[in-house]
């Protein structure tokens, strides 16, 4: 027994059996002199029993007193756990904040720009036409020309109306107006229009509603803006003579899914993660970057979400999924 109890010495243990014998000779002399009632105790412990009792209080002390040391160890590191938590905490909470800003000092550093090429750009626009209308009969190689000015500032214009809107999608100062109508008939508006430019390569458009009577709530204007990005690309990525398939079909009692396939060469699978991202967008140089940006955020936006759906080198699928039903905005 003594080997459990360290921290005690024995004159403790006998001082402790005194104390106990003692308080038992009261606890008789009272009872005999007929202050405590008889009956009471029915058992005399014998003294011989005290020092046993005693080493079985002293561990018992001991292990206490062991416990209370391990208890205030215990709080201490967690007192200095819970202050490194708190640091770390404020300097991650410093960094994403830091991070937040810088990001969108970049957002309205690209605004700006934006913003200021557009006024140069309208003029390059109108100057063009100018030229255009002086050159009765261009040479072959002024007609080249002319055409490689008109498709640089095409697509410049579209890079930075693309920039603007991402700019706005993402600072939230665009409002959706939400309408019922039928799925049908955007998906018709997105096939013409995709049909319209790849018309000089000859590639076909085909779409599909099941079922074709589908209606969905949704701002149709920003919806044709996102599906007519998709389109575009499946357009592009495309071979010369290509199909382009655009579907739409319900996935569960209320979302719908909408697929964009094309014939391409598929996507690099090094791009997969970052696809709708700012950091890369296109499978090709000469795209504005941020085309899937505002597909996604578009997306995001009707509470779905833009994905890709599969990429081999037989082409890709890209699909938007949104619920099918939002609240409708009043006239």
């Amino acid at each position: 027994m003594t080997g459990f109890a360290q921290g005690i010495g024995e004159t403790a243990t006998i001082l402790l059996g005194a104390a106990l014998l003692l308080g038992n000779e009261v606890f008789y002399e009272l009872l005999y002199a007929g202050i405590i009632p008889q009956g009471v105790v029915d058992v005399q412990i014998m003294p011989a029993q005290y020092l046993r009792l005693a080493y079985v209080m002293r561990f018992a002390v001991a292990t206490c007193l062991k416990f209370a040391k391990k208890y205030r160890e215990a709080e201490v590191l967690s007192n200095e756990l819970e202050a490194r938590v708190i640091a770390q905490t404020k300097t991650l909470t410093d960094a994403h904040e830091k991070l937040q800003w810088e990001q969108k000092q970049r957002q309205r550093f690209v605004t700006g720009i934006a913003h200021n090429l557009k006024s140069p750009l309208f003029a390059l626009g109108g100057n063009l036409e100018l030229l255009q209308g002086e050159l009765t009969a261009p040479t072959a190689e002024e007609s080249y020309y002319l055409d490689q000015m008109e498709k640089k500032l095409d697509y410049i214009n579209r890079m930075v109306s693309d920039m603007l809107l991402v700019s706005r999608l993402e600072d939230g100062d665009i409002r959706f107006r939400f309408t019922e109508f039928e799925l049908a008939s955007l998906l018709a508006g997105v096939a013409h229009d995709a049909r319209f430019k790849g018309a000089a390569r000859k590639i076909n458009v085909a779409f599909g509603v099941t079922p074709p009577d589908l209606c969905i709530a949704a701002d149709q204007f920003r919806l044709k803006q996102a599906l007519d990005n998709l389109a575009d690309n499946a357009v592009r990525f495309s071979p010369d003579g290509g199909t382009v398939t655009i579907t739409g079909d319900m996935a569960g009692e209320n979302l719908v899914r909408i697929f964009v396939q094309d014939e391409g060469p598929g996507v690099d699978p090094a791009l997969r993660e970052t696809l709708f991202s700012r950091e890369k967008d296109g499978r090709e140089p000469g795209t504005s970057g941020i085309g899937l940006v505002i597909v996604r955020q578009i997306a995001n936006r009707h509470g779905g979400h833009a994905y890709l759906e599969k990429s081999g080198p037989c082409g890709s699928i890209f699909a938007v999924e949104l619920p099918i039903t939002q609240p409708i905005d009043t006239p």
